[in-house]
């Protein structure tokens, strides 16, 4: 055998044996838990709340519209319902959607003209 061929035997030889012990002790991946995502206008909102680490946090409706980058519908800063879930299966608005799939809540202070958005436990139904 020359030398180069037997440099490749080694290689060869080498590599295997790596491959083969490294198989068994290599636990099977974790199963991903994947969320729904969210592409509606209130992205930028879905994101920031998102990737928080906070439990609870608190934003003005002029820090939302920063996020944002466009004035909130008037209806936001005069009625608290613009705010509110719907329940009892009624079709989640496009803003709801946005805090539900970060698993938040949210709750309006109109006096204060802030939001408190609350960490969720993520629910069967988010995951897809």
């Amino acid at each position: 055998m020359t030398g180069v061929s037997v440099r490749i035997a080694l290689m060869r030889w080498w590599t295997r044996r790596l491959i083969a012990r490294s198989s068994p002790i290599e636990a099977p991946a974790a199963p991903v838990r994947r969320m729904r995502s969210y592409n509606g206008e209130y992205l930028a909102l879905h994101v920031y709340l998102r990737d928080r680490f906070a439990d609870s946090i608190v934003l003005t409706f002029s820090q939302v519209e920063d996020l944002l980058g466009f004035a909130l519908p008037p209806a936001a800063r005069a009625d608290a319902e613009w705010w509110r879930e719907p329940h009892d299966g009624v079709a989640r608005t496009t803003q709801a959607e946005a805090w539900q799939l970060a698993s938040r809540s949210a709750v309006v202070n109109m006096a204060a003209s802030c939001i408190l958005f609350e960490r969720q436990p993520a629910q069967a139904g988010d995951a897809l």
